[in-house]
């Protein structure tokens, strides 16, 4: 006969005396800080969410940033973080399309707003077939605010469902029609290092007529992205493609990964700091050039893929 003992067993000993919560739901706002107007959306929206019981909880996220933090690397976790980003377009801030291309390069869920529905003339056309939202009146307050409900709830369709995933040594080139320069300098380098280029035609970013056109996924397989910048509506797109290609900064498949870079052209050095935001200057893996100094960058780049190449046969 085996005599035994039953022990009361206090649960809290076992698995913790506090029950564990899920993580909570979190959103980025993506506006512009040099706009009244949007930085009352930004407020008028956390109000309205505030007043919504399914939302009261949700954490409202934005690139405002504590004095002494690294602030472009604090942002793009915040997107990270974020199960989507409520972006206001009304500008077409680089910062913003900045920050919906990273978005978007992680597969998150992007809510496009302006403030009048008036706006959307002045948009690019490759933005011009998403839904937008308008907040300068109540009731279009409220369609954004349902609208996070409804992505929250997982009852949206993501306009991109899965993370960018880049082939080592693909390159893009998004250049104006008739930047020849461009594209004869990217070809010799490629040709040198072996890089692949992208077989779309050519980049044409005038032409772009769709956020899912076949350009736009070419982006998000890009290891080296060269856009050109020219001050014409066309920038919108090349700031949003450098935020996919950031989004995940590296690529291959072994634990020796290949750094993504983004190279910027512009006409001058004098231009530099006016067509490229503050956030974007200072990710390391993107370059402002001119286009004299193009080809020093391509063939760094090409020296780090050779490199990389190597290592992979050893």
């Amino acid at each position: 006969m085996v005599d035994y003992f039953i022990f009361p067993v206090d649960r809290s000993v076992l698995v913790g005396s506090k029950a564990q919560s899920p993580s909570q739901p979190a959103i980025f706002v993506a506006y512009s800080f040099d706009s009244p107007e949007s930085a009352q959306f930004r407020a008028n929206l956390e109000a309205a969410m505030r007043r919504t019981t399914s939302l009261a909880e949700v954490d409202i996220l934005d690139g405002h940033v504590p004095v002494g933090v690294p602030w472009p690397k604090e942002v793009r976790a915040r997107i990270e973080k974020a199960r989507l980003v409520v972006a206001d377009l009304t500008l077409l801030s680089p910062e913003v399309l900045f920050e919906c291309g990273f978005a978007w390069g992680l597969g998150r869920s992007i809510l496009p707003v302006t403030r009048t529905p008036e706006h959307r003339v002045h948009l690019p056309e490759w933005l011009t077939d998403l839904q937008f939202g308008h907040f300068s009146s109540e009731a279009g307050l409220q369609d954004i605010v349902d609208s996070i409900s409804h992505h929250i709830e997982g009852r949206k369709r993501k306009i991109r469902s899965r993370r960018a995933s880049a082939k080592p040594g693909k390159v893009v080139v998004l250049a104006a029609k008739g930047s020849s320069e461009i594209q004869d300098q990217v070809k010799a380098a490629s040709a040198r290092w072996g890089l692949e280029i992208s077989p779309t035609k050519g980049g044409d970013i005038d032409d772009l007529e769709s956020i899912e056109s076949d350009l736009a996924e070419e982006v998000s397989h890009a290891t080296l992205l060269i856009g050109e910048l020219t001050g014409g509506q066309s920038d919108s797109f090349v700031h949003f493609a450098s935020g996919a290609v950031i989004a995940v900064p590296t690529a291959g498949a072994s634990s020796i990964r290949l750094l993504k870079r983004v190279l910027l052209v512009v006409g001058s050095a004098d231009v530099k700091n006016q067509m490229t935001p503050g956030s974007v200057r200072k990710v390391k893996n993107v370059r402002v050039v001119t286009h004299e100094h193009l080809i020093k960058e391509l063939n760094e780049y090409g020296n780090q893929f050779k490199d990389w190449t190597r290592k992979q046969e050893l």
